[in-house]
């Protein structure tokens, strides 16, 4: 493998992994604007992250990984395609 697409691999690695953890967890944001979210966000945004990861973590955890894993098919698939016409 190249560089570009070692890169690319764990570039989507990381991203998708900070997707989920930010689902699953209080998100920093709400740390660090928690006055102001508030007037923002109706209801409380604990609620909804609580409901979220409830899904993404429960019923929905087995779909999450085939996304994930077809995903990656797809990065990988398409580096090895534009390698091919080089």
């Amino acid at each position: 493998m190249r560089l570009n697409e070692v890169i690319g691999v764990l570039a989507t690695v990381v991203f998708s992994a900070l997707f989920i953890t930010s689902l699953a967890t209080r998100p920093l944001l709400y740390d660090y604007w928690a006055e102001n979210l508030g007037r923002v966000v109706r209801g409380s945004f604990d609620d909804v992250g609580r409901a979220l990861s409830q899904y993404v973590w429960g019923d929905f955890f087995p779909a999450l990984t085939g996304v994930i894993v077809l995903l990656l098919a797809i990065v990988v698939g398409l580096s090895s395609l534009l390698r091919e016409g080089e």
